[in-house]
């Protein structure tokens, strides 16, 4: 009973969301950033960060992770000239996604040396 009581509460919104969804009307917004080439950022528009506070903190972050200390900071670890990984500290094993996250950021941060590996 308790269930189809939040189904029948929350199927107006689900209804109201599909029909926007598929109303075939697109504004800027609706577009993406792609589309739009306009990228937030939310360290600026919403903590209020400056540019150069920005870029210290994502390159910080990107040195602790990629060449911080081995044992309490590092996730990832070269193994030889052409290879490394990224753990899974979590499950304490390499997973696919966390080799393609740690991929996609050393190509945002133009690492290209990091990349190949």
């Amino acid at each position: 009973m308790k269930n189809l009581k939040n189904i029948i509460l929350f199927s107006p919104v689900v209804i109201s969301l599909f029909f926007f969804s598929c109303s075939g009307e697109e504004n800027e917004q609706s577009k993406g950033a792609f589309y739009t080439n306009d990228y937030p950022n939310l360290f600026k528009d919403l903590l209020g960060k400056d540019e150069s506070e920005i870029i210290q903190k994502i390159n910080s972050a990107f040195e602790q992770l990629f060449y911080g200390n081995d044992s309490t900071q590092r996730i990832y670890y070269p193994v030889e000239p052409d290879m490394a990984y990224i753990v899974d500290i979590n499950n304490k094993d390499v997973r696919t996604e966390g080799m393609s996250y740690g991929m996609m950021v050393s190509v945002q941060m133009d690492k290209k040396n990091d990349l190949d590996r």
